[in-house]
């Protein structure tokens, strides 16, 4: 009986949805609207830890949205690193790693696909921002070229842009692409990530 009582509490947790789980409970956030509210409540330095599992469930729920217009904001929080889940600290995972994943945004951004692309590169391109920035802008972009061309996609995209921007941008579209060697999908398939700028 114990034991037929524990494998349905294992069932029941492994049913929950991955964005609870990997966010914590935030009972603040169930719409659209709470998520705007959350996010545009404070600016990413006066995030407690308080703060992070609400701020986490606000990407999560936008991300499943896939609403163009809050590509801004999601671009703000490029960023926001999330708070581990409980026991992820100590090497338990209830689910695979989902890439990019400890910065909620690039998934989110990635999720919406095309239309977040040239908002993106311009993140990438730009000499503003700080570095960490680019390269989850690059990863994000990359990562939305997973479902439909591969990463090699991703990368031809990149070299594309670099052919139309002047020096300075061409340079950071060339640090992107070195940071993206370095990612899960370009190491998973190192010959769809090869470059013809190096």
């Amino acid at each position: 009986m114990k034991i037929w009582l524990l494998l349905l509490q294992c069932f029941v947790l492994l049913s929950l949805p991955i964005s609870r789980i990997a966010s914590g409970e935030c009972a603040s956030v169930k719409t659209e609207d709470d998520a705007l509210k959350t996010l545009t409540a404070r600016s990413l330095t006066d995030i407690s830890k308080g703060d992070q599992p609400c701020i986490s469930a606000s990407i999560d729920l936008l991300a499943e949205l896939h609403s163009t217009l809050d590509i801004p904001l999601l671009i703000s929080y490029l960023t926001y690193r999330r708070e581990d889940a409980p026991g992820e600290k100590e090497g338990i995972l209830l689910h695979p790693r989902i890439e990019g994943n400890e910065y909620p945004s690039v998934t989110a951004l990635a999720h919406v696909g095309n239309e977040a692309r040239l908002p993106l590169l311009i993140v990438v391109e730009s000499d503003a921002g700080s570095q960490l920035e680019k390269n989850n802008a690059a990863h994000a972009i990359l990562l939305s070229f997973l479902t439909n061309s591969g990463v090699a996609g991703g990368i031809r995209y990149f070299e594309d842009a670099g052919m139309a921007i002047g020096p300075s941008g061409r340079r950071n579209l060339e640090d992107a692409l070195k940071y993206l060697q370095t990612v899960p999908a370009c190491t998973r398939y190192k010959d769809q990530c090869t470059t013809t700028t190096h």
